[in-house]
């Protein structure tokens, strides 16, 4: 911007106040409407969008589209050439002129840019925790989060119990069903092997990513919602992986093992041993951690394990004694149906035996589980 001549020109006068200095009195600006050089270079008029005024030594001025294009008093904005009718000299050749502002501190001295900025968030896919189990242990960041979305993916069980949430938000896809057209434990699923698991999981995933990034072209918000820790075990993490990290962002929340803590109501890491979380399969595979637990003392945490838990059993009674601790949380977050289950090792098959859950469960298993605390759930 070098020369003012080929706008119409506006004279303004204002009453400057600030500049660390105190009142100045009335001084006369002569110019050109900011909104009409805004016009003039092709900046859209959209609500969504400010205007920064940058000056050399890097002073800086926002002004909302808003008050430039609704207020009437934003024509008289001006970027100013002449002040008490001679040219502006001292500072700069032009100067930002807000005259109707109490004080001039969002005046510009000596303006060197212009810019328009957008401060309309890009849509986003949000992977949002929505607890383990009751609505009620939702997290006020997830709440905020859901209120954003414009549509949801998310399983029928959650669409069901968090339906007064969700409202008329469209549901995208259900993963359980689309990612894997059998149940995760159906029959024609367990005839697959783990090669052609594999390729039918990463098809199904790239079609899940093109449905949710053709929303997020469209500008629509995408909520992804998960139970308790999305990154432990998590079924939504093959789409979490596949998108960007401008696409995406992640909103915590309470998952089975913090539930289940509460349950139990003791220290689990006792005497400053350590907590290991892992599934029944997964440790079998590595003995030596087990070992080195066992040998520490440390508290044994597993996820999905109540269907693995005979072949549980036998894997800890190689390193752990028959009397060690082991307590079963089920149903955790559940208020009508929570209970946690004291027993041993050696008797933990006896006393599940006629158990009908096997899905919904913690298994704890460690010396520190006998220690004294805050026990107010008895077994």
């Amino acid at each position: 911007m070098t020369d003012l001549s080929a706008y119409p020109r506006l004279e303004v006068v204002g009453k400057v106040t600030g500049d660390g200095k105190g009142y100045h009195g009335l001084l006369r600006f002569e110019g050109v409407a900011l909104v009409d050089l805004l016009t003039k270079a092709g900046a859209v008029q959209d609500l969504n969008t400010a205007v920064v005024i940058s000056a050399p030594d890097g002073y800086r001025s926002l002004l909302s589209m808003g008050e430039l294009v609704l207020n009437p008093l934003g024509r008289r904005i001006l970027i100013a050439d002449r002040k008490e009718g001679k040219p502006i000299q001292a500072d700069g050749r032009f100067k930002l002129v807000i005259p109707d502002d109490l004080s001039a501190d969002r005046w510009v001295k000596s303006v060197s840019r212009i810019e328009v900025v957008n401060l309309h968030r890009k849509a986003r896919a949000s992977l949002i925790s929505v607890g383990c189990a009751d609505p009620d242990l939702l997290t006020q960041k997830a709440l905020s989060a859901l209120g954003k979305a414009d549509v949801v993916v998310c399983t029928e069980d959650i669409k069901r119990r968090f339906g007064s949430y969700l409202g008329k938000r469209p549901i995208l896809f259900d993963p359980f069903k689309f990612l894997m057209p059998e149940p995760i434990y159906g029959k024609e699923l367990a005839k697959l092997s783990p090669e052609e698991k594999k390729a039918l999981l990463d098809k199904k995933t790239a079609e899940a990513l093109r449905m949710i990034r053709e929303e997020l072209r469209q500008g629509k918000n995408v909520a992804l919602l998960e139970y308790g820790d999305p990154f432990i075990y998590g079924s939504l993490r093959h789409i979490a992986a596949g998108l960007g990290a401008e696409e995406k962002e992640f909103i915590p929340g309470l998952s089975a093992f913090n539930a289940a803590n509460a349950l139990i109501g003791k220290e689990l890491a006792c005497q400053g041993g350590s907590i290991v979380l892992s599934t029944a399969w997964t440790l079998k595979d590595n003995p030596g951690l087990l070992k080195a637990a066992a040998e520490k003392g440390d508290t044994l945490a597993f996820f999905m394990g109540l269907k693995e838990l005979p072949g549980l059993v036998e894997t800890l009674g190689k390193h752990y004694p028959p009397t060690t601790p082991l307590y079963i949380a089920y149903r955790v977050g559940f208020a009508d149906s929570e209970r946690l289950v004291k027993t041993t090792l050696d008797q933990a098959l006896k006393v599940t035996f006629d158990e009908k859950e096997k899905f919904l469960g913690m298994i704890y298993v460690g010396p520190c589980l006998d220690t004294q605390s805050l026990d107010r759930h008895p077994g």
